[in-house]
């Protein structure tokens, strides 16, 4: 091989590396996170995220109607509940059932 040639390979394969290991740097978001854990990740629509103590409070929309979870991103963590009793329209005053869906 010529030394032009494993010049351009060297820097190519470098190139290559670098773009590699700089985008597998990137985390991914809380809706992420969230959606990869959801009951029915492909109806899901994410409403309102609000911090709380060491995680975030999700209120979300599905297939099955509104539902609440929580999310604690340093132990990847996700609690889904059963349906919660919200009518985001006449404010988020709401129950919920905490049984395992």
């Amino acid at each position: 091989m010529k030394p032009k040639t494993f010049f351009k390979l060297v820097i190519l394969l470098s190139s290559i590396l670098t773009i590699v290991a700089c985008s597998a740097n990137e985390d991914p978001t809380v809706e992420e996170q969230v959606m990869k854990r959801v009951p029915f990740p492909k109806s899901t629509n994410i409403l309102h995220i609000e911090d709380h103590r060491d995680g975030k409070v999700i209120l979300y929309n599905d297939e099955t109607g509104f539902r609440a979870g929580y999310y604690i991103e340093k132990d990847d963590y996700f609690q889904s509940t059963a349906n919660a009793h919200l009518n985001p329209e006449d404010g988020f005053d709401w129950t919920m059932d905490n049984a395992q869906t």
